[in-house]
């Protein structure tokens, strides 16, 4: 099992141990995972080459679900800051699935022969992976209005570490 497959096994323990309910219903947190021929597919008239570490955390999940994410959404925000579990797991929401990530990429346009996917929008700005035309094994993770040399993480598998032990460890927020 590679360390990334490892980090999202802890996050969805860790979801399954937490996961909100509305009206005694469980709300949705994670949209499923997309097989290998689905991401092919939503890539193939792409000029970069997406790394495995991005096809591994697709597989995954495909970003937030979107019941759920409606859900954080209609939540009052100072209900966020005062539950701490609700602020721990805010993050998954921001999730984006891949078919926005790769709407997003387009948008960004190519910096010094890379790409920015960004794969998770935070408060500050988004977390995104850089590609190319290069098929790799990992990518490193940037601020999407950052410089693409300053790496907030050396790769996606970094990041989900550090996600997963935060979420473990109750902290209220992500940098």
């Amino acid at each position: 099992m590679s360390e990334l497959t490892e980090a999202l096994k802890r996050i969805s323990i860790w979801i399954e141990k937490h996961q909100l309910a509305e009206d005694g219903k469980i709300v949705p947190v994670l949209a499923p995972g997309l097989t290998r021929e689905q991401i092919d597919f939503k890539v193939k008239d792409m000029p970069f080459q997406l790394s495995e570490e991005i096809y591994q955390l697709y597989q995954w999940a495909n970003g937030a679900d979107k019941k759920g994410k409606i859900f954080y959404e209609n939540i009052q925000l100072n209900q966020v800051f005062e539950d701490i579990e609700l602020y721990t797991s805010f993050w998954v929401y921001l999730f984006f699935p891949l078919e926005r990530a790769l709407q997003f990429v387009m948008n960004l346009g190519i910096q010094q022969g890379k790409y920015k996917i960004c794969i998770f929008a935070l408060e500050n700005g988004s977390n995104c992976a850089l590609v190319d035309e290069q098929k790799r094994y990992s990518s490193p993770i940037v601020d999407d209005i950052g410089l693409i040399n300053e790496h907030l993480y050396p790769s996606v598998t970094d990041m989900m570490i550090k996600y997963a032990k935060k979420m473990e460890d109750g902290y209220l927020w992500f940098d």
